[in-house]
C-alpha cells in the first residue's frame, strides 16, 4: 500500500512570463470515454519587475504568487509537479547534421561537438538535449545523422528549479516554448508529409517556428508584441494604455473598423511582420539540406485573435494562414474555456499535454 503517492505523477502545465503566471491540467475522461480534456485552469497578473526577460528579479515574490495561484487552481495549498517553459528569448533548438560515430558511446560529444558551433554561448553554460531525426539506425558510420538539439542557460534553468521549488513545486520537466506549442496546435496523427510555419504572436514577444519531417527544424524570434502594437496606437492616438488595448482587440487589423487612422499603424506593423516570416521561410528553403516550401501557416497567440489578421496575412505571404486550432487534441466538447483564451494558451496546453500524450509510449532519448 502507498500511503505517501508520489505528487509528480500528476502534474499540471506552467507558464512563467513578465505579465503572467498560468497553470493548466489535462487529464483524461472516465473508462468509457477516454478523450484527454481541459480539467484546470488558472491564471494571475503578476506587476512589471518579478520577471523580466525571463529572469526572476525577486524570486520570493514569485514563489508567493505562485502559491497563491495553486490555491486559486485547486482551493487549497497543493504540492504537485510541473511542467514549465522556458522562455524563447534564452533558448535555442535547431536541427542539425552530425556525423555519426563508430559507436553509440561517442553519439553525446559529436552532438556536443557540432551543437557548439551552432549556439553563440559555451556549451558548458548550457543544458543540452537531443534526440535524432528519423531512422538513426539506417545512418551508415561516418555520414550525416539529423540530430534536433535544445539547449538552455544553466542560470536561467537552476534559478526557475529553485524558485519553484520555494513554492513547494516539483519541476518534473523543463521545455523550449516552441516544444509546448507545437504539441498542442498539430493534431497528434497528423500527416507526417506536412509541413507548418507557426506564428506565436504574443504580448510581450513573437517568435516563427518551422515545423517539418516531424519535427522542429528551427525558431526565430520577431521583434514584435501585441504590447509594442498597443503602445504605437497609444502614441498615435494619444490615449492611456488601458484604451489603446481596448481599441486594438475591437478593430483588430480590419481597415474598415476603425477608420484610417488606425490602418495607418496596423499596416507597416502587418507589412513588418510578414517581412520577418517570409525571411524565416526563405532560410529554411535554402539553407536547410531537407528544406522546403511549407503548406501552411498556424497563427497562435494573444494577437491571433485580432480580426482579420489571419486574412491579411494570407495576402501578404501568398500562403494559407489559419488560426490554429488549440483543441486539436482535447475533447472540446469538454471545455469550458473561449477560443480566445485558448489561443492565448497554447504553451500552456502544450505543456499540460505532456505527461498524458507520454503515458505508455516508449520515450526516444533526446
Amino acid at each position: 500500500m502507498i500511503f505517501f503517492p508520489d505528487p509528480t505523477t500528476r502534474t499540471v502545465g506552467l507558464v512563467i512570463n513578465e505579465h503572467v503566471f498560468r497553470l493548466m491540467e489535462v487529464r483524461r475522461g472516465p473508462f468509457y470515454h477516454r478523450k484527454l480534456r481541459l480539467q484546470r485552469y488558472a491564471e494571475t497578473r503578476i506587476p512589471d519587475g518579478i520577471v523580466v526577460a525571463g529572469v526572476f528579479k525577486k524570486p520570493d515574490e514569485a514563489a508567493a504568487r505562485l502559491k497563491s495561484l495553486l490555491k486559486k487552481a485547486f482551493g487549497r495549498m497543493k504540492t504537485c509537479g510541473v511542467v514549465v517553459s522556458l522562455p524563447e528569448t534564452r533558448t535555442f533548438i535547431k536541427v542539425i547534421n552530425v556525423t555519426k560515430p563508430a559507436t553509440l558511446e561517442e553519439v553525446p560529444a559529436a552532438v556536443s561537438a557540432e551543437a557548439s558551433l551552432h549556439i553563440p554561448v559555451p556549451i558548458q553554460d548550457l543544458y543540452l538535449d537531443w534526440q535524432p531525426v528519423g531512422d538513426a539506425k539506417a545512418v551508415p558510420v561516418g555520414k550525416p545523422m539529423s540530430v534536433a538539439i535544445a539547449a538552455a542557460p544553466k542560470e536561467i534553468v537552476d534559478s526557475y528549479a529553485a524558485t519553484l521549488e520555494m513554492a513547494g513545486l516539483i519541476p518534473v520537466a523543463f521545455e523550449i516554448e516552441a516544444q509546448s506549442i507545437v504539441r498542442c496546435v498539430i493534431p497528434i496523427h497528423d500527416d507526417p508529409a506536412k509541413s507548418y510555419g507557426i506564428i506565436d504572436f504574443g504580448a510581450t514577444r513573437s517568435s516563427f517556428i518551422v515545423y517539418d519531417h516531424g519535427t522542429i527544424q528551427f525558431t526565430v524570434s520577431i521583434p514584435l508584441s501585441g504590447d509594442m502594437l498597443t503602445e504605437r496606437i497609444g502614441a498615435a492616438l494619444n490615449v492611456s494604455p488601458e484604451e489603446a488595448e481596448r481599441t486594438k482587440r475591437q478593430c483588430g487589423v480590419d481597415a474598415h473598423k476603425c477608420g484610417t487612422q488606425i490602418w495607418e499603424i496596423m499596416q507597416p506593423f502587418l507589412a513588418e511582420i510578414s517581412e520577418r516570416i517570409q525571411n524565416a521561410m526563405e532560410f529554411y528553403r535554402d539553407h536547410f539540406t531537407n528544406g522546403r516550401a511549407l503548406d501552411e501557416l498556424l497563427l497562435c497567440g494573444g494577437g491571433a485573435n485580432m480580426a482579420r489578421m489571419d486574412e491579411l496575412l494570407t495576402e501578404l505571404l501568398k500562403i494559407n494562414v489559419r488560426k490554429a486550432d488549440p483543441q486539436v487534441n482535447l475533447d472540446a466538447k469538454h471545455s469550458n474555456l473561449p477560443v480566445e483564451v485558448m489561443l492565448s494558451s497554447t504553451t500552456a496546453v502544450g505543456l499540460a499535454l505532456r505527461q498524458p500524450l507520454s503515458k505508455g509510449k516508449s520515450q526516444k532519448k533526446l
